[in-house]
């Protein structure tokens, strides 16, 4: 019996775990009280490095090719700029990371350490990306990092916008 719950276990696919976590949650206000805790305790387990290295590589993982190519150019709907489609496909693979960024800022925990992730992985992508894709969107990433700084700031103090604003500055000559 145990082999089978352990198989059904690692079988479980995204959809249906959260599925069955909802239905957990229904049931049992205590389950749904400690799920809550654990949520909360990994959301508060931000590393900057480890967001700074999942946006460049995320970012490193564009294919010209495939992500842009493929879908600019003459469309249905007229003519889509090839530089027009990179910054719309840079767009949209830090998407997640700033749903994360306002979601934790809501939650009020470590919205400064992950900030500081994907400024990081920006000012990365910036200055140390070596495929053909880096090169059309050559100024996106110190665009984004506005997006991302304005972001987090809204509701801070001074002093902490001065602290991050000063991280911003200080960031790509850390890593030289």
């Amino acid at each position: 019996m145990k082999q089978t719950r352990k198989n059904t276990l690692s079988e479980i696919s995204e959809s249906e775990a959260l599925a069955i976590l909802n239905r957990l949650c229904e049931e049992d206000k205590k389950v749904a009280k400690r799920i809550e805790e654990i949520r909360i305790e990994l959301l508060k387990a931000v590393d900057v490095e480890s967001v700074s290295e999942s946006v460049f590589s995320d970012l490193e993982a564009i294919d010209i090719f495939d992500d842009v190519y493929d879908s600019s150019g003459r469309t249905r709907y007229g003519y889509v700029e090839p530089c027009e489609r990179a910054w719309e496909v840079f767009e949209e693979t830090l998407e997640p990371y700033m749903d994360e960024l306002k979601k934790i800022k809501r939650l009020k925990i470590q919205s400064d350490e992950y900030c500081r992730g994907i400024i990081k992985g920006l000012k990365k992508f910036k200055e140390g990306a070596t495929t053909e894709y880096s090169e059309l969107v050559e100024d996106a990433p110190d665009e984004f990092i506005e997006t991302v700084f304005d972001e987090w700031k809204k509701g801070r103090k001074k002093k902490e916008i001065e602290k991050m604003k000063k991280f911003i500055e200080d960031c790509g000559e850390q890593d030289d």
